[in-house]
């Protein structure tokens, strides 16, 4: 299978992906490696016909990858902290694209 020839997507109005990094400062790195990991895990809430919305991931879930990844205990509320930041940005966008 090839890729779709540039020129066609012009012709059919398709317009390439555009998914942007977002820019977390270097002290989020741990983080976001965690939030990364952590996102399957979450909960789902139905909303009406529109489909689901993402829940916070759980406390416990974030606890345990800590666990798992023997995280120091004098850095885990910064870390747990810092992913909350994360996740709730998440959800943010989530829910403004609903």
């Amino acid at each position: 299978m090839s890729a779709i020839d540039p020129e066609d997507m012009e012709r059919f109005g398709i317009r390439p992906a555009r998914m942007e990094a977002p820019y977390l400062a270097p002290g989020f790195d741990a983080a976001w490696q965690a939030w990364r990991f952590l996102n399957p895990f979450r909960s789902h809430t139905a909303v009406g016909m529109s489909g689901i919305m993402p829940g916070p991931i759980p406390l416990g879930e974030i606890i345990a990858y800590m666990d798992l990844r023997g995280v120091p205990k004098e850095y885990r509320l910064e870390l747990a902290d810092q992913i909350g930041i994360i996740d709730q940005e998440y959800v943010s966008w989530a829910a403004s694209k609903k």
